[in-house]
């Protein structure tokens, strides 16, 4: 089955606006983190009424930043795996 490749303004997109929830993170096949991040955040607001929430969101916050700087080469390996595998199945 071929590998489909990601886009790169889709992925700014889900990191913009949906990267509290990790979407960038599943759009990207890295269902574990994007996992992390959402049950992060929806625990961090939780606890927010205890003041120990307001940790959990800096630190997704954090977090926020650093795929911010990461993200062009986590699409650069993504994207050459996809043509490796896509051209292992003869398909490029």
């Amino acid at each position: 089955m071929p590998m489909p490749y990601k886009d790169t303004t889709a992925a700014w997109l889900l990191w913009l606006f949906l990267g509290a929830f990790g979407a960038h993170h599943f759009y990207l096949g890295r269902t574990s983190w994007g996992v992390a991040y959402a049950v992060g955040f929806v625990l961090s607001w939780l606890l927010v009424v205890v003041i120990i929430g307001f940790f959990g969101l800096i630190a997704l916050f954090v977090l926020w930043i650093v795929d911010a700087t990461q993200m062009s080469q986590r699409l650069l390996r993504h994207n050459a795996h996809a043509y490796a595998v896509n051209r292992s199945l003869g398909l490029v």
